[in-house]
């Protein structure tokens, strides 16, 4: 019908913007910033043997009550100890990777806090000790305001919601690396490629 093709244009049109701001392979539009940290999570494991996930206490509700679901892909969700400004430690962090660890759950800006976690660091300390796990960003409170993109953060998904930038409230995006293997938790019909189905 008429009102289609620039309506998908428009959609596209975003997508190509906002995969270009981040440097990312590709973007998968969700309803939001905590579905993405879902997809980037679980998704994340269940295309991976059973392990370790590693998040801290104090991340997203979105992430915390993920374990259940994570149990039934056989994995095992480990919350570590922050500091007092809510980020986890570079020992903390370290004396808990392995090679067992299949992802680990970073989180850019504190939703409560305002604190800024030292990513770099984190990445780095990941990469050496769990080279082959997925590293997914919570970047809900700082895409926009502070740099970040593929090229200069080894990750393979970070999440992102529209309402924090002046966007709709119900739209959200996973944005993923060229390397990143997601499996979709919601098939449906297939938008999306193929990673969240619904129109």
């Amino acid at each position: 019908h008429a009102c289609g093709p620039p309506a998908k244009r428009a959609l596209e049109d975003s997508r190509e913007f906002l995969r270009g701001s981040l440097a990312a392979h590709r973007v998968v539009f969700t309803s939001g910033g905590s579905e993405a940290d879902y997809l980037g999570v679980v998704g994340a494991a269940a295309t991976r043997s059973p392990g370790r996930v590693l998040m801290s206490q104090s991340d997203h509700p979105a992430l915390l009550k993920c374990a259940d679901v994570l149990a039934r892909y056989r994995h095992h969700v480990a919350q570590l100890e922050v500091t007092q400004d809510g980020d986890i430690a570079p020992e903390t962090l370290f004396n808990a990777l392995g090679k067992d660890v299949s992802v680990v759950a970073l989180m850019h800006g504190h939703n409560e806090l305002g604190t800024l976690g030292k990513l770099e660091e984190q990445i780095e300390l990941i990469r050496r000790a769990s080279p082959d796990a997925h590293i997914h960003v919570d970047l809900v409170q700082t895409y926009g305001k502070l740099p970040f993109d593929f090229d200069t953060y080894d990750v393979d998904s970070a999440a992102i919601s529209g309402h924090k930038f002046h966007g709709p409230r119900g739209v959200g995006l996973l944005a993923l690396s060229a390397d990143a293997r997601i499996a979709p938790l919601q098939e449906a019909g297939g938008q999306e490629g193929g990673l969240r189905g619904g129109t």
